[in-house]
């Protein structure tokens, strides 16, 4: 149900988020764009008990491979919650589409049932990602 919304709004890259993690596929996608995303750590829907296992020490193996993925392809700025990093994020969709096209994008993925759509950040020139 996604799709024809992605393709009216120009989206220019999509993935599901699955086995490397929000950051990870993001680290895939601003190296191949050659771009610098800037995300909202506040504006990333999370799981309500998913901090507090982490913290409670419960981290898959995938959780560290994964950091040390992220940080060979980008540089991060900002401190990186181990949340980010978890394939245990599977299911979300990371779109990138012009910024003047979001606001109806979501509003459309929200229309199709999407209540959870929600723009976490954006692009600019440079590299890596930065967390705010």
């Amino acid at each position: 149900a996604a799709i024809e919304p992605m393709r009216l709004c120009q989206a220019k890259s999509a993935t599901d988020i699955t086995g490397f993690g929000l950051l990870g596929h993001l680290a895939e996608q601003v190296k191949a764009s050659k771009v610098q995303a800037v995300l909202e750590k506040s504006a990333i829907p999370i799981y309500p008990h998913a901090l507090e296992t982490i913290e409670m020490g419960y981290k898959t193996r995938a959780n560290a491979r994964n950091h040390e993925y992220v940080a060979s392809q980008t540089t991060i700025e900002g401190e990186i919650d181990p949340v980010l990093l978890d394939p245990q994020t599977s299911g979300g969709l990371l779109i990138a589409l012009p910024q003047d096209n979001a606001a109806d994008l979501l509003n459309q993925l929200q229309n199709a049932g999407y209540q959870e759509a929600t723009q976490i950040g954006h692009t600019e020139q440079g590299e890596g990602i930065t967390l705010r």
